[in-house]
């Protein structure tokens, strides 16, 4: 091996009462070979603590023990054609868990441009998502308000695309885009039953239906042009399209992919100049 590392955390996290409110054990693994391939895995354990924000201000809550892990290889970074892979997930003890998938791959067969494409893959499922809450004198168990919390199961997709063209020493452009989808689909509603549990009850009451699936692109291209000696001009070109629906929640990569490109465009030109007055 050309470099290798090992590394432990053992770490406890206090709120100003003193309360524990996470606490992490874990390790980290990393090398890189004689032929300049590298890999890393790392495995972490978190015991259960208190969670001081999970009801927004209001009584502490549980923090279910979980476990996370996750691995990356990737190739030799000096070749004109690069390729990588990521995976990592974990799981709690409330039957939670999320599961991660990506790689990249990079091609710069020429001194003048390179590409970068990042596509990545995300689910996940959490058994306690923070709803609302609604005051109620009555409601003295968790001292004059009802938590709600739902399961939420989340889906997301994005690519993350880089480019670099080199027209000549003094003439270069840059691309940057990520167009990103994701949904989420709540369960049945409950309320926090009793101040620092991860336990719930029914809730008899209605509440809006928060289902959504959520797309974007955000995309930045800029021309530099050093037209003298220490004084560039830049040309930039922004891009932002967004969607937003609400009460739908399942993933459809067709639907949500023509809903994102439909979405009205945001278009922001810039134009800046440098002058050095002494070159």
């Amino acid at each position: 091996l050309r470099r290798y590392t090992a590394t432990g955390v053992f770490r406890y996290e206090y709120n100003y009462d003193n309360q524990i409110i996470q606490g992490i054990l874990g390790t980290f693994i990393g090398f890189v070979h004689l032929n300049y391939w590298s890999a890393t895995f790392n495995a972490q354990y978190f015991p259960t603590a208190n969670d001081d924000r999970a009801t927004r201000g209001g009584p502490l809550m549980e923090r279910p023990a979980r476990w996370t892990m996750g691995g990356e290889l990737n190739s030799d970074p000096r070749k004109a054609v690069t390729f990588g892979v990521g995976m990592g997930g974990g799981r709690d003890a409330y039957e939670g868990w999320n599961f991660a998938f990506g790689g990249n791959v990079g091609l710069k067969t020429s001194p003048r441009w390179n590409l970068s494409l990042a596509p990545g893959v995300e689910r996940g499922y959490i058994g306690a998502q923070y709803v609302g809450t609604l005051p109620d004198e009555a409601a003295t168990h968790t001292y004059g308000a009802h938590y709600l919390f739902a399961p939420l199961r989340q889906t997301t997709v994005s690519l993350e695309t880089r480019l670099n063209f080199t027209f000549n020493p003094r003439l270069s452009f840059q691309l940057y885009a990520q167009p990103f989808i994701a949904s989420g689909d709540y369960e049945e509603v409950r309320e926090l039953a009793t101040p620092g549990s991860y336990e719930f009850e029914a809730w008899p009451g209605e509440v809006p239906d928060r289902d959504f699936n959520y797309r974007s692109l955000r995309g930045t291209a800029v021309l530099r042009w050093e037209w003298r000696p220490g004084s560039t001009l830049y040309l930039a070109w922004q891009q932002a399209r967004s969607n937003y629906a609400q009460g739908i929640g399942d993933f459809d990569f067709g639907r949500d992919r023509e809903a994102l490109f439909g979405a009205p465009p945001d278009n922001v030109f810039v134009l800046k100049l440098n002058y050095w007055l002494s070159p």
